[in-house]
């Protein structure tokens, strides 16, 4: 993928950032803000997969909740794809590509609770008209 030398702004994260960036205004399917800002949201909460990733699986299934390989699917949570189920492309660390299924697309044990919660270290802030 090519570089547009006119979106880089100069800090650590600018070149990734400018890339997410090019690639959104390439494919016209994010024309709007409150479009983007999901797409960006749905990309901070799949902490366990790269961005550009979590991008491509954005694009491939709107409304996507949750992503593994086959393996991690059946290793770590005792679920495998269903026979019907559609890939999903990633790309993959010192490799082509993988694929990944949703959750949806999968069967078997039920998930434990707060399966795709992630832990969080420290006290949280006290928030102004919280009560407990």
């Amino acid at each position: 993928m090519r570089r547009d030398p006119e979106m880089a702004t100069g800090s650590d994260e600018a070149p990734e950032r400018a890339l997410l960036q090019q690639l959104i205004a390439e494919t016209h399917l994010y024309s709007t803000q409150a479009e983007a800002q999901a797409l960006f949201d749905f990309v901070s909460r799949l902490r366990g997969m790269a961005p550009f990733n979590a991008m491509l699986v954005h694009i491939q299934k709107p409304g996507i909740t949750h992503a593994a390989t086959a393996r991690d699917w059946a290793d770590v949570f005792g679920r495998n794809p269903k026979h019907d189920a559609r890939p999903l492309i990633v790309l993959r660390s010192m490799g082509p590509v993988d694929f990944v299924f949703d959750f949806q697309d999968t069967e078997g044990a039920d998930l434990p609770d707060g399966a795709f919660c992630f832990p969080v270290i420290g006290n949280p802030p006290i928030l102004k008209g919280v009560h407990s």
